[in-house]
């Protein structure tokens, strides 16, 4: 582990991440000091208190992602392009 390696962007875009990961997201946040800068969770499921979890982190310098149509987008199943 390197001292000086800081995390300061996460992608987790697609990864179907639901309120209760946004929970526990924001609870690490809360919990660590942190130099992300950006978090990306679009094309997601955080549902309206997972957005407020992690606005509520209140980490100054963040840029958070999210689309609310995510989870219309991410469901199973076979999709009409057209």
């Amino acid at each position: 582990e390197d001292p000086h390696c800081k995390l300061q962007r996460l992608g987790l875009s697609g990864c179907r991440v639901t309120q209760r990961g946004c929970d526990s997201l924001a609870s690490a946040l809360c919990s660590n000091p942190s130099h992300l800068r950006e978090l990306d969770l679009r094309y997601n499921h955080p549902g309206d208190s997972g957005v407020r979890a992690l606005s509520a982190a209140k980490l100054d310098t963040l840029t958070l992602l999210v689309d609310h149509g995510g989870e219309n987008r991410t469901k199973p199943g076979p999709r009409k392009y057209g």
